[in-house]
């Protein structure tokens, strides 16, 4: 597979209660044998201590405690306290240069990462078209880097490279996503083997033994190998995914939270990088909706009332005011909500047969119901637009449309529907 990785054993199919798993891969640099980190190498760790023997009243090296007690501070300069310390440590043993950020792409590149948002491929590209800089994929548990891009390899941009040469990689199917690791395009959870990668958490060998299988570390990451031999992650396995301000949401949490809302039977919560919050699909309580209808003189059977703008309202103002009783951050309360009649089932391959969401089903499914309601929470105007103005079929072509158009798009149509309303 691709010029820079080597198969060094087979996959293996699912048995006895494990899930099936790809190939093991390695870089080709490290096709005779996975390398060792070199240990005469000298590491800023060297340097550091030696300068702090050398000058033990230098107050700006490192950490130091007052002398009164009162607690701790730390060097003008980050690179002087032990934590950077460690972290540049891990890069130079893993051969990867660190540079200041503010010094290669300035200060608003800075705040954007500090916020922890995504990185655009349009961005990065610009970027390497200047410089050398390398794409990679790095977990505390893998004692720094696991993946690194090849410097000027076009097509590994998007991806966080191929293995390093230290670390085996193979993917295991997540069957309950849909992801398989044996197919034509192998996706699945990526796991980790290699003798830098950590021994366990501390004192924790329940923890330990979650992750750490037969040998392998599961990351909790779902990975698609490409052609070239690098690596692609694409979802969680553990259903945790980033807002586009750099919020992470644990959506199983969020869901149970939710779904403690006597209006409702079940929820499904969705949200992706490109927006900053959170909508939801949900199946409502039947007798409570009916009974809502009654008490407001609102007409129609249960499947005209899911449609009913003043019904999504209320249920939706109802599902929010659980969020702060159970206090939900403000980006984890729903923006906007999608009432569905038919409970999720298994007739249509939305749950498991324990009941258990399957998310990539589900986002199939409601595709278009999903993505309206991301972009009609731009609209100030989105409850008159979404009950007067918006025919599914108009959904439809906005959702077909590329990404950078769509809220051009959104605009023209918020424009005729305050011409209309004129």
């Amino acid at each position: 597979m691709g010029d820079y990785v080597v198969k060094v054993e087979e996959g293996r199919s699912a048995s006895d209660g494990k899930p099936s798993a790809g190939p093991v891969y390695r870089c080709i640099y490290a096709k005779d044998g996975l390398l060792d980190i070199p240990t005469e190498l000298d590491s800023p760790w060297n340097f550091f201590s030696e300068s702090v023997k050398k000058n033990p009243n230098n107050q700006m090296l490192g950490r130091r405690q007052f002398k009164d007690g009162k607690g701790d501070k730390c060097g003008i300069y980050g690179a002087n306290c032990p934590e950077w310390i460690i972290a540049m440590e891990a890069c130079i043993g893993q051969s990867i240069t660190y540079v200041p950020l503010y010094d290669t792409l300035g200060a608003n590149a800075v705040e954007f990462i500090i916020n922890h948002a995504e990185v655009s491929i349009a961005f990065v590209q610009e970027s390497k078209l200047l410089s050398g800089d390398l794409d990679a994929k790095g977990l505390t548990e893998s004692c720094s880097g696991c993946f690194t891009s090849i410097a000027n390899v076009f097509p590994m941009m998007g991806t966080v490279g191929v293995p390093m040469t230290t670390i085996e990689a193979r993917l295991e199917s997540v069957p309950e996503m849909g992801y398989d690791a044996l197919s034509s395009v192998p996706r699945g959870e990526i796991c980790l083997r290699g003798s830098t990668l950590f021994s366990g958490y501390h004192k924790r060998p329940d923890l330990t033994a979650e992750v750490v299988v037969d040998g392998w570390f599961h990351t909790g990451d779902v990975g698609e190998w490409q052609p070239n031999g690098a690596m692609k992650i694409i979802d969680r396995k553990k259903n945790i995914f980033k807002l586009s301000q750099g919020e992470y949401v644990a959506v199983e949490s969020i869901e149970s939270v939710y779904s403690r809302c006597p209006l409702i039977t079940s929820i499904w919560v969705y949200g992706n990088s490109f927006e900053s919050f959170l909508v939801a699909v949900v199946v409502p309580e039947k007798k409570a909706l009916e009974e809502w209808a009654a008490n407001n003189q609102e007409k129609g059977d249960f499947q005209s009332l899911c449609s009913n703008t003043k019904a999504r309202k209320y249920i939706l103002d109802e599902l929010n005011s659980t969020a702060k009783t159970h206090n939900l951050r403000g980006f984890e309360m729903l923006r906007g909500v999608h009432l569905e009649p038919v409970p999720f089932g298994i007739d249509r391959d939305l749950v498991t047969p324990t009941f258990k969401l399957k998310r990539p089903q589900l986002l199939k499914y409601f595709k278009v119901k999903s993505r309206f309601l991301l972009l009609s929470c731009f609209l100030p105007l989105h409850e008159y637009l979404s009950g007067h103005y918006l025919s599914w079929l108009t959904l439809y072509i906005v959702n077909t449309l590329m990404l950078q158009h769509i809220q051009d798009c959104i605009d023209h149509l918020y424009s005729e529907a305050k011409g209309t309303k004129a």
